[in-house]
């Protein structure tokens, strides 16, 4: 009998991605871009489910908008052309054209349209985000603009868009709790929560993302005669922490043993130190940016103890 896609879904694990973002940011669509590849890679080994959250780059920002070049220009001084120039370069790599035509102006409404369509399915949320940061960053569309942003809904079958935009009040109370909630303390966006607890911000490359999606899928247990199951380890070195993620080491106790490497649960027990260390040392250097050296010395001392 065929699989259902129900039981397929349960056999993959969880990745939850909430997302911080404003929609006149473009680093927040390059970010987004590269998830999208990630996912579409990693569709077969894990179930995503992303959740979009409000910030405000520029809270004071004029709702009837005003000239994009100009108030950029204003806020980037000298540095303007290189700025918009190096944004430029990075869309141009991932095949899209910068637009610096239009408006530029407050995205308090397109904030309220975005969490509008999370009740109405995260998918169709995701896919509505896609629609507005494309229009506002590729083709001079005004993020302010009702008739772009009903325009997008259309596209996503989002129901009920024109009706709910009308009233300023709808969604008001429900996008600055969820800003105070997930995004008040940020200095900056995007900024993304895997599984609740691995952090990190900025564009985020390809790679960067499949890396994440693995440390986040696997937490390495390498005990010391501790409770493992279920339970925080009582190693003498406790846990790694770095770039906000975190590796709890320790090794099996001698009744929690078997002959061959044992995996539980998505946590990995072996018993020997040498592949101990060769499998901490896969996991770390799929986080970008991580030299392994200051982490893996610690756990060689232990081993050899």
């Amino acid at each position: 009998m065929a699989e259902s896609e129900t039981s397929r879904r349960a056999s993959k694990k969880l990745i939850r991605i909430d997302i911080s973002s404003d929609n006149v940011c473009p680093w927040c669509y390059v970010g987004k871009i590269n998830l999208d590849k990630a996912i579409a890679a990693s569709k077969d080994q894990f179930h995503f489910e992303i959740h979009w959250h409000p910030f405000f780059l520029e809270p004071s920002a004029p709702k009837e908008g005003v000239n994009k070049r100009d108030f950029y220009k204003q806020k980037f001084g000298s540095q303007y052309e290189q700025i918009i120039g190096g944004m430029a370069e990075i869309y141009r790599g991932l095949g899209l054209d910068y637009n610096m035509d239009g408006l530029t102006g407050n995205t308090l409404d397109s904030h309220r349209l975005i969490l509008f369509a999370g009740q109405q399915g995260l998918n169709k949320q995701h896919e509505l985000v896609e629609l507005i940061l494309d229009g506002y960053m590729t083709k001079g569309k005004y993020i302010g603009d009702w008739e772009f942003l009903i325009e997008c809904a259309k596209k996503v079958e989002l129901k009920g868009a024109a009706e709910f935009l009308k009233n300023p009040n709808n969604g008001l109370k429900e996008v600055n709790e969820d800003f105070q909630k997930y995004s008040a303390h940020l200095g900056g966006v995007p900024y993304y929560v895997i599984n609740g607890q691995h952090k990190f911000s900025g564009g985020l490359s390809l790679d960067g993302w499949l890396g994440a999606f693995q440390v986040a899928a696997k937490i390495i247990w390498i005990t010391r005669n501790g409770q493992v199951f279920g339970h925080e380890p009582l190693s003498p070195f406790g846990s790694i922490r770095l770039y906000e993620y975190e590796l709890v080491l320790a090794i099996p106790a001698e009744k929690e043993r078997n002959d061959n490497r044992k995996e539980l649960d998505n946590n990995v027990f072996l018993d020997d130190g040498e592949d101990c260390l060769q499998v901490v040392t896969q996991i770390l250097n799929s986080i970008p940016v991580c030299n392994t050296l200051p982490y893996l010395e610690p756990l060689r001392k232990t081993f050899k103890a």
